[in-house]
């Protein structure tokens, strides 16, 4: 009867829950383009990107960055988010890496000599069939943009889902302080000049089935902003409930 109720107690603890998804996030792999208004601009990648290695990029361009349709991704990339707020267009574009790559060449299909400035993630613990989803919005001049528009995910539902939030913006200013639970991984790196453009990102994981990030906080008003949010799912095997052959009951 011990033994039974032993059972009945490790079915309660493991069968029904699931063991928590596992990321490994590195980066952001940060670059500053001085765009010579023809061609290609190169964004680095970080290092030691293996095969089945979810890559994701954001770029964001200056006024001169003519949008919507603005970057044309290569090969294999996605296309995700191209979004254009008049004097700042960003795009984030992901890719299901072969393994080695360490740069991606991003055309801009219309604008003149200007300045873009490229946020690289390499992402490991995710489904590896299920692609990301992503969700954007614009703002005018203000220094509390929203943290873009809330994103449900079609193609899952409560996982332990990895958020990423980005913010690319023109202007001068920076940031103050990222939309509330974002603010461990925050990142920040101005276009060159600085005051031409700027991007941002951070990202959290957690167990939800949507995600309505905070407002971000900026030293200043700056002329445009386009915020977006991007939702990875996590491994099958992660979300899997434990089989009792994993566990050896002694007496």
């Amino acid at each position: 009867m011990r033994l039974i109720a032993l059972i009945g107690l490790l079915s309660f603890l493991f069968l029904a829950s699931p063991v928590e998804a596992a990321f490994t996030v590195t980066g952001p792999t940060e670059t500053a383009i001085d765009w010579a208004g023809a061609g290609a601009v190169t964004c680095n990648l970080p290092a030691s990107v293996a095969a089945g290695d979810l890559l994701l990029v954001a770029i964001n361009g200056d006024g001169a960055i003519n949008g919507p349709d603005a970057y044309a991704w290569p090969g294999s990339w996605v296309d995700l988010v191209d979004t254009d707020q008049g004097t700042v267009v960003m795009g984030i574009g992901y890719l299901i890496a072969s393994g080695g790559e360490t740069t991606v060449a991003v055309t801009i299909n219309s604008g003149t000599a200007d300045q873009l400035v490229c946020h690289a993630y390499r992402i490991q613990g995710w489904h590896g069939t299920t692609v990301p989803e992503a969700n954007s919005q614009t703002a005018a001049a203000i220094e509390t943009p929203d943290g873009g528009a809330s994103l449900n995910p079609a193609n899952w539902d409560v996982e332990s889902t990895l958020w990423f939030v980005f913010l690319g913006l023109n202007g001068a200013a920076t940031i103050d302080a990222y939309p509330a639970n974002y603010t461990a991984n925050g990142v920040y790196e101005p276009c060159n000049p600085q005051t031409s453009c700027g991007i941002a990102s951070s990202y959290r994981e957690v167990s939800a089935a949507s995600e309505d990030p905070g407002t971000w906080d900026l030293s200043s008003a700056t002329n445009a902003t386009v915020a977006a949010v991007v939702a990875v799912r996590p491994s099958a095997q992660s979300q899997a409930p434990r089989s009792m052959h994993q566990y050896r009951l002694r007496r």
